[in-house]
């Protein structure tokens, strides 16, 4: 055999040898010309994303594998760059189905270009559900941490943390029921909170729950009377939330009870003594008025205020007292400050009525604090008598000294301490005492 005929059937075999390998070998090849134009698709590339070279050729194949602009503009500068290693891409096939590739990209001589390609599905499904479990590894450490701190939290906490289901019933019972009412967690686990509170108490929490249910409503600071373990009362405050099942279903509720007996008392004291205040304060017959030393304005009246002055109450309530005091503003303004500050508490007054009458009056005045606010509690008491009276005793006295005076005779009194405090001017004279002298 001549050379001449050797040469033309190693050709042939090493063409037929290069499309068996390029047909058979399991992974994609496609080659395209300097214009871009596919000329070369193998047997893999057809099975995986079903295309033909000749039904590559009848379509722009890069906007039917690359629909998105964006995407297919970036699918492009990868090959254009041609860089060593794989790129992860993802592919629509002829069917419809999106195909997870990767792709090295390699340029010839002629302007020529391969792509060389394989299906990374089961890879990058392989890859996704390793750092799926990783991460649910460290999601069940870190709820784990979670649950040990939680427990800790619940552990310390005096505050109880409870679960029930639409009917009512314990299904988690948190351990601050211990500080609380005295009970282990276990003990309370399929009853009910009712089973908890007298009976009267009972029937009243049960039917509220009750509605709750019925509309999905959240529990808000609703106080409930239980009996602790030991037969004592405590008042609880409730607060808790309703969950829902798939179907949105309500289930029940989460929530915490915590202890608010002393709040409760200390309300139930202050409400009792602002009863007795109250009651005091409007049964006095003594005018009283609580002041705002800040603005002056008459915070409260009693009825014998009202009386007094003859404004209606209510009408007191909206003046102020600069409205009553004749001082200048300034000056009622610095002795509600020596009130206040404890430096003075008797003062005298001049008071007007509502009928423009003014009257002198002496009020004693201190701090109280009611409800937070520093105020002044003033007792008001007309001396009008007593004005009068002292007026009536100094002109009896200046009358009785004007006629001792004129008398010839030695006129004198002494005090019970046997000393002398006035002589008349005979007597002045007869015993040689200067005048104005007091022995």
């Amino acid at each position: 055999m001549g050379t001449e005929e050797a040469i033309p059937r190693q050709q042939a075999m090493i063409g037929e040898m290069f499309r068996k390998v390029v047909d058979g070998i399991p992974v994609m090849l496609i080659c395209y010309d300097g214009a871009a134009n596919p000329v070369l698709v193998n047997g893999e590339f057809t099975r995986v994303l079903g295309w033909t070279l000749e039904d590559a050729r009848k379509v722009d194949l890069m906007a039917e594998c690359y629909p998105d602009p964006a995407y297919r503009k970036e699918v492009r500068a990868c090959m254009a760059a041609a860089e060593p290693g794989w790129n992860d891409f993802r592919v629509r096939a002829r069917d419809g189905r999106i195909v997870e590739t990767s792709w090295a990209n390699v340029h010839l001589s002629d302007g020529s270009h391969i792509a060389i390609g394989i299906d990374a599905t089961e890879r990058l499904r392989a890859e996704k559900e390793a750092l799926a479990d990783r991460l649910l590894r460290i999601g069940e450490e870190k709820a784990l941490e979670s649950r040990e701190r939680y427990r800790e939290l619940l552990e310390i906490t005096s505050d109880w943390l409870w679960e029930v289901d639409r009917s009512g019933v314990y299904t988690y019972v948190g351990p601050g029921v211990r500080c609380l009412l005295g009970y282990e967690p276990d003990e309370l686990l399929g009853k009910r909170p009712f089973d908890l509170m007298p009976a009267d108490e009972a029937a009243r929490v049960e039917k509220l729950f009750m509605s709750m249910i019925e509309n999905g409503s959240p529990l808000h600071r609703i106080e409930n009377v239980n009996r602790h373990k030991d037969g004592r009362l405590l008042t609880l405050e409730t607060n808790g939330v309703p969950f829902f099942g798939p179907d949105n279903a309500l289930q029940g509720y989460r929530g915490v009870d915590r202890d608010i007996s002393d709040r409760v008392e200390a309300a139930v004291a202050l409400r009792s003594s602002e009863g007795r205040y109250r009651s005091l304060f409007e049964g006095a017959g003594a005018v009283m008025l609580l002041i705002d030393p800040e603005s002056g304005r008459i915070v409260d009246a009693n009825p014998a205020a009202g009386g007094y002055y003859g404004f209606p109450c209510d009408r007191l309530r909206s003046m102020t007292i600069l409205e009553i005091n004749v001082l200048p503003p300034e000056e009622v303004f610095r002795d509600m400050d020596k009130a206040r500050n404890g430096e003075r508490g008797r003062f005298t007054f001049t008071h007007r009525l509502a009928s423009g009458e003014l009257r002198p009056v002496e009020v004693f005045s201190g701090p109280i604090r009611v409800h937070d606010r520093d105020l002044l509690f003033s007792i008001v008491h007309d001396i009008a008598d007593r004005v009068r009276a002292e007026e009536a005793l100094r002109e009896s006295e200046e009358r009785f000294r004007s006629l001792a005076e004129r008398i010839p005779q030695p006129v004198f009194e002494t005090g019970e301490d046997g000393r002398l405090t006035y002589m008349n001017l005979h007597g002045r004279n007869l015993f040689g005492y200067p005048e104005g002298e007091l022995v």
